[in-house]
């Protein structure tokens, strides 16, 4: 082997890899933080050599192109596969913060999967999703597509980041409209227990309709959530597979 055809081999594993990565780490469920680095890392590594011959099969000569342009456009290549799936979780996250401040249970916080403290309920959804993800053999699904991708987006192909920006300011928009039509039928138990609670509190002023009504509001979530979350996540995964599954 010549070196420039070492130095070609090393360039297109190193950019493969930097693509790969970034879209595992973001994966749901193997992107977790409770999941190690070294298996994330191992994972890129067990797959990264059935994705190279895919680089290469319709890549340019990468002597030809600048390296460090080339890394960037792989790590933006992968940061957009994984946050197009990412965003989804983020979506169950929404939707269970917003269940949890409507039912007042908002400041009992859960394990974080993040760097930061989430509402009990935020976590259940959030876990829930991770593990119907993993469990629906969708990362497999993932895989596929990141194979796909190099028929989009060749090596040493440069996307637009305009349109990228675009694309993904409506893929957060549309996680959150879906994180919000999630927690709708919550949101307007919420209201309802509102304007019970002033017409109580305005009939008998000298009752303290907190006392009663905030139980009763919990109650009435917890039950609901029950009945709801199978529906819920039914919901979240047609959406990730009509929508979130499509890269292009």
């Amino acid at each position: 082997m010549t070196p420039e055809f070492l130095a070609a081999l090393v360039t297109v594993v190193v950019a493969v890899g930097l693509r790969l990565s970034l879209m595992v780490f973001l994966l749901p469920g193997i992107g977790e933080r409770a999941v190690p680095v070294r298996v994330r890392l191992g994972i890129v590594l067990a797959l990264l050599g059935a994705l190279v011959p895919f680089a290469l099969a319709d890549a340019p000569p990468v002597t030809d192109v600048p390296l460090l342009p080339l890394m960037l456009s792989e790590a933006l290549i992968g940061f957009g596969l994984g946050f197009s799936l990412r965003v989804m979780i983020y979506a169950l996250t929404i939707a269970g913060t917003v269940i949890a401040q409507v039912m007042s249970l908002s400041q009992i916080l859960g394990a974080a999967l993040t760097d930061e403290g989430n509402p009990s309920v935020s976590l259940l959804l959030t876990m829930a999703g991770a593990a119907l993800f993993v469990t629906l053999d969708l990362h497999a699904v993932v895989v596929g597509l990141v194979a796909e991708s190099y028929e989009v987006f060749p090596l040493a192909d440069f996307p637009a980041t305009g349109a990228l920006a675009e694309w993904a300011t409506a893929r957060s928009a549309a996680a959150f409209t879906l994180a919000v039509s999630l927690a709708l039928p919550f949101v307007l138990i919420g209201f309802i227990y509102n304007v019970v609670l002033g017409l109580i509190n305005q009939a008998m002023p000298q009752m303290m309709v907190t006392f009663v009504g905030v139980p009763a509001n919990v109650l009435a979530g917890l039950f609901l959530l029950a009945a709801s979350l199978g529906v819920i996540l039914v919901a979240w995964t047609g959406a990730l597979d009509a929508a979130q599954l499509r890269f292009w």
